[in-house]
């Protein structure tokens, strides 16, 4: 994974619109495909296990991996995601509990 934008900045993971959890999970939720791995802030109970915690000094510049399991993308590879840059976006009003791959686009095999 090249590049990772997360505009959900109410995610424990998110730094600087960066996620700094080393791997995320994108499932598919009805229409959308959805990061599972968001948290929000102030939750409880959370993995630590980031790429800043294993690099001390580590920047905004993370390298994070996505298991995805929606198949119907045309970056869907293997399990995993295999776009260059991926966006991750939540729109607090209309939907706030949904976390959306905006980068999701439906293959047409």
């Amino acid at each position: 994974m090249r590049e990772l934008d997360c505009y959900a900045r109410t995610c424990v993971h998110n730094d600087k619109c960066a996620c700094k959890k080393d791997c995320i999970d994108v499932n598919r939720s009805q229409d959308v495909a959805e990061c599972s791995d968001y948290m929000p802030v102030g939750a409880v109970s959370y993995s630590y296990e980031t790429a800043e915690e294993r690099c001390f000094g580590a920047t905004n510049h993370y390298h994070t991996n996505i298991h995805c399991t929606v198949n119907s993308c045309k970056y869907f590879k293997n399990e995993r995601c295999n776009a260059h840059h991926v966006t991750i976006n939540v729109d607090q009003i209309k939907e706030p509990g949904k976390v959306k791959c905006e980068t999701y686009i439906q293959d047409n095999e």
